[in-house]
């Protein structure tokens, strides 16, 4: 009976875990790409936020359904799927902007400075951003067209948002299942002690990582709620 109980409590819980993890790995995966989070776990949250990930997923829903039309994919007239477009482009042309005016910045003291330029390269990212890598500024170095920059951070963004989220989330359901491995996974995690993770210490949790590619043969990475 304790076990059962134990059971259906932590698959109560498990109800309310994805949206968390989904929020979180979306904060951290802004911030890589765009040199700020959107902060959707903060209850201060942003208006602009919230419409453009309404947007984004309208949109992304509207492109599977134009795909599966294929070449009929002209029947699908939706007003509202080419105003969500417009909604997330115009929101990731205000950190494209601020990716261009970086480059401004960077080829100025490019033309200043005699040493390579992959040495000046992380001068630069290392004065500017205090060691921060934002890939959006990182593309802006290489290349000043406007809508190339959108839809490559774009592309980015629809591969990359939610694949983390939903592997740990398929992790952590399984490790429910399975007492023993959870333990396991938490004793190698604790064993690291008040270290700052890095992406070396990371690698060196071999179990962790087991578990985490283990999963992924268990469970789909693909967002089927929708």
């Amino acid at each position: 009976m304790y076990s059962r109980a134990r059971a259906l409590h932590i698959t109560r819980q498990l109800l309310i875990i994805p949206p968390v993890i989904e929020s979180k790995f979306l904060d951290t995966s802004t911030e890589f790409l765009f040199g700020e989070s959107m902060n959707t776990l903060s209850p201060n949250t942003s208006f602009q936020s919230e419409e453009f990930l309404d947007a984004f997923h309208y949109a992304q829903r509207g492109m599977g359904i134009r795909i599966q039309l294929r070449s009929l994919r002209f029947l699908y007239q939706d007003k509202k799927w080419r105003e969500s477009i417009a909604i997330a482009h115009t929101f990731a042309d205000q950190y494209v902007d601020k990716a261009l005016e970086f480059r401004k910045s960077f080829m100025a003291k490019r033309e200043l400075k005699t040493e390579p330029r992959e040495v000046m390269d992380t001068c630069d990212e290392y004065e500017t951003f205090g060691r921060r890598y934002i890939l959006l500024h990182e593309m802006a170095k290489e290349t000043d067209n406007r809508e190339e920059l959108r839809n490559q951070i774009i592309h980015v963004f629809l591969a990359g948002h939610d694949a983390t989220a939903i592997t740990i989330g398929n992790a952590i359901f399984h490790l429910c299942r399975s007492v023993r491995q959870w333990e396991k996974v938490r004793m190698e995690v604790l064993a690291a002690g008040e270290a700052p993770l890095t992406f070396e210490s990371l690698k060196n949790m071999h179990y962790l990582q087991y578990v985490i590619k283990e999963s992924t043969y268990f469970s789909s990475l693909s967002d089927t709620r929708s």
